[in-house]
């Protein structure tokens, strides 16, 4: 892999298409975390690509070098291993390449700190739990939460490779 020097740092603000980015490293032009394929991984040595959509993360990272927040919507998730090659989205096909962060994983957001949050964040993380395949775990949580009037515990739910099944 490169050492990656934006000098001017007038680079580090110049925005890049989705499309560009694909075409020019590989993966997809609209995933979040794209796979990218061994020849294109070997070409430029970056394996692990996030694409952070402030609708979804307010607290995304935003800047350069900047701390940021990833929200996840799922309590049970494992951390992203290894150094991930972070864009943040600054508007429409406008992506700044923000820098290569090590994600950690935090305690989930309070009832309190949920509706802390803009109703504009509420209704995209609505949309997109209604919308995409991985929201059908979230929404099977929480009807067996409502159901059995408790959390669900990480040691009850299967690894997704066996189907994402809940043993309670």
């Amino acid at each position: 892999p490169y050492e990656v020097t934006l000098k001017p740092l007038s680079l580090q603000w110049k925005t890049l298409s989705r499309r560009f980015i694909s075409r020019t490293y590989g993966g997809s032009e609209t995933m979040t975390s794209p796979t990218i394929s061994q020849k294109n991984r070997d070409k430029h040595g970056r394996e692990s690509w996030i694409f952070w959509n402030m609708n979804n993360h307010p607290n995304a990272l935003c800047e350069p070098r900047k701390p940021g927040v990833w929200y996840n919507s799922n309590f049970m998730a494992e951390v992203f291993s290894g150094a991930q090659h972070c864009f943040a989205r600054i508007s429409s096909d406008k992506w700044l390449y923000v820098w290569d962060y090590t994600m950690h994983l935090t305690e989930p957001l309070t009832q309190w700190e949920w509706l802390k949050q803009d109703p504009k964040f509420h209704r995209s993380w609505v949309r997109v739990v209604q919308k995409k395949n991985w929201g059908g775990r979230v929404r099977a949580a929480i009807h067996l939460r409502n159901i059995l009037g408790r959390e669900l515990t990480k040691e009850k739910v299967y690894p997704e490779n066996e189907g994402g099944k809940f043993d309670d």
